[in-house]
């Protein structure tokens, strides 16, 4: 999905680290999301061991993140322009990562599936603000670069969650958890302290 300008917008030039570190924001924001969307998946198998359940009960908990990931994508596209992204963007990252911090502490099987429905609507905020505000806050030259970065989210993304997983599954496959809410974490405070200095609104 590439980041378009909205025909609204002028085209005057957006100060250079201003609009550098809004990228890197939503850069980084959205890597980590992606650890945090795929510390699952990355695992099924070892969990499918450690709770004695088949291929098709475990990919449910993955069937409930993307359905809720889904229609929530659709709604938020819709609403993303009302929200104060400061606050929506924080908070979606930190209850992704409580989600993931409560798989790391430990749950019974049965609540997970719940629990990555919430995961599932938590990240949907988070593409569609991001694509908002840059599309408000960057020029066309600003955009293209934009456009470049965020397309290495997704591989960077899965590539550390699924890391995590081979680094840690000998030891604790639950730990791809704990990394994954400490990033997400992480991400949520800078997006929280930085954002004025990086967004026009």
């Amino acid at each position: 999905m590439s980041v378009k300008t909205d025909e609204k917008r002028t085209n005057g030039a957006v100060k250079k680290d201003s609009a550098f570190f809004a990228i890197f924001l939503c850069w980084i924001a959205y890597i980590t999301a992606y650890v945090g969307r795929y510390s699952y998946s990355s695992n099924i198998i070892s969990i499918q061991a450690a709770f004695s359940t088949d291929s098709a009960t475990t990919g449910l908990v993955s069937t409930c993140f993307f359905f809720a990931y889904g229609a929530g994508q659709v709604i938020n596209g819709i609403l993303c322009k009302y929200y104060k992204k400061r606050y929506m963007v924080s908070l979606a990252l930190v209850f992704s990562a409580a989600v993931n911090l409560i798989f790391f502490l430990g749950v019974p099987f049965s609540f997970m599936k719940y629990l990555w429905l919430i995961n599932g609507i938590s990240q949907s905020f988070l593409w569609s603000s991001f694509i908002y505000l840059l599309s408000k806050n960057l020029n066309e030259a600003q955009l293209s670069r934009a456009n470049v970065l965020m397309s290495t989210t997704v591989p960077i993304g899965t590539f550390l969650a699924y890391g995590c997983s081979a680094l840690f599954v000998r030891f604790d496959w639950r730990i791809t958890f704990l990394v994954a809410s400490i990033f997400m974490l992480f991400s949520a405070i800078l997006w929280f302290f930085f954002f004025k200095g990086a967004f026009s609104f």
